[in-house]
């Protein structure tokens, strides 16, 4: 179960960086 929630908030940091890198 934690293993989920680890890898979603990866997921979730990830795909905010690179959005904010491509939008930059």
């Amino acid at each position: 179960m934690r293993f989920v929630i680890v890898f979603i908030m990866l997921i979730v940091s990830f795909y905010t960086f690179g959005g904010k890198m491509t939008k930059s």
